[in-house]
């Protein structure tokens, strides 16, 4: 079931081990896949997540600056900024810009050709 914007959840999608032909061979304790799906909200005003996995997300995936990012992973989860964590953080919050940045750009490269195709159709529709 998925979930509307103002609400959060997690999934998980389990792999199990069946053997379809042939012997099974024992083997004890293997782990082979988990994924888990974390559905975080749209909104920007929705109450902090009862989940502290999500509420962390939430935050680290909103459009603060690194540095408030920092103080709240320090602050509110008791995170240790090491130069290791701080250039990760600095990495993850670069790339989400660069995401944005990418999806302004194709979207304005996109209009502009949606643009030239209506015009040239409308200076066709003009000439006949």
């Amino acid at each position: 079931m998925d979930s509307r914007d103002d609400e959060d959840s997690t999934e998980e999608i389990v792999l199990d081990r069946r053997v379809a032909f042939g012997n099974k061979i024992k083997v004890h304790d293997v782990d082979f896949m988990k994924g888990i799906i974390i559905n975080i909200r749209k909104s920007a005003d929705a109450d902090v997540s009862q989940n502290i996995l999500i509420s962390m997300l939430e935050k680290l995936l909103s459009q603060m600056g690194v540095e408030q990012k920092k103080r709240i992973l320090t602050k509110e989860y008791g995170m240790v900024m090491s130069e290791e964590l701080e250039r990760r953080l600095q990495t993850m919050c670069n790339l989400s810009e660069i995401i944005i940045e990418e999806g302004l750009s194709r979207g304005m490269k996109q209009g502009i050709e949606q643009g030239i195709t209506q015009d040239r159709k409308k200076n066709a529709s003009r000439r006949l």
